[in-house]
């Protein structure tokens, strides 16, 4: 079932080096406000929602473009091969969702918070940085990409990050508490007084990331001894 609507602003502003959608003066938009509303219909008939709630909806390789949430609350909600391309997601709120292999493409993410969610092999590094503000707890995030993200001040609580590329970020003043790090990497990353303190797993390159004022704690940060070629006994 197709969802696609048609375009709901003009995302010049949070595109970089996009194309301009332009708004049709001819489209008359309507906004629906509820609460625990669980109705795919709801969907395919708007393009602004607020202050909505959407429980156990199956958004698998559905097309939900250029659609704006504000303030709205997805729960047990699956968004596997979704294409959520320009999509704005303000001040939401994701509860036990899953997001596999999704489209992000200038996709918004701002001051928006996902707790006991799964991702596995998002690109986040295709989302619009000028809309880009997640925080994560209790969160499995596997396979992922933050190429490129501007993130600082984004909270990392008791996730387990997996596989999980961190390069040219801006991570400073981040938090990972109690979060369980694995094969991931983190290159030419800003983790200027970011906290690692009760962060476990992770390996961190001292010569290609900026870590100022960060904070570590032992025995984790005994992983910097790898890179400076010494052996200590």
């Amino acid at each position: 079932m197709e969802l696609e609507l048609f375009p709901l602003f003009d995302m010049e502003a949070i595109k970089s080096g996009a194309k301009k959608n332009k708004l049709s003066t001819s489209v008359k938009l309507q906004t629906l406000q509820g609460d625990n509303i669980n109705s795919e219909e709801e969907l395919q008939t708007n393009s602004l929602h607020v202050r909505m709630t959407y429980k156990n909806l199956d958004f698998a390789e559905k097309n939900i473009k250029e659609h704006e949430f504000e303030n709205c609350t997805f729960e047990s909600c699956h968004f596997v091969k979704a294409n959520l391309t320009a999509v704005a997601f303000m001040d939401c709120k994701f509860q036990n969702c899953d997001f596999v292999v999704p489209t992000l493409v200038n996709t918004g993410i701002k001051t928006s918070d996902f707790f006991g969610c799964k991702f596995m092999g998002v690109d986040f590094s295709d989302c619009s940085n000028f809309f880009f503000s997640p925080n994560f707890q209790d969160s499995m995030i596997n396979s992922c990409n933050f190429e490129g993200n501007k993130m600082s001040k984004t909270e990392f609580f008791s996730c387990k990050i997996r596989e999980t590329t961190f390069a040219y970020c801006d991570l400073s003043e981040s938090r990972f508490d109690n979060s369980e790090f694995q094969g991931t990497t983190f290159q030419d990353c800003q983790l200027q007084k970011a906290d690692f303190t009760d962060a476990i797993g992770y390996t961190i390159n001292p010569f290609t990331n900026k870590l100022k004022g960060a904070r570590f704690s032992l025995p984790e940060a005994q992983s910097f001894l790898y890179f400076l070629d010494i052996e200590v006994e």
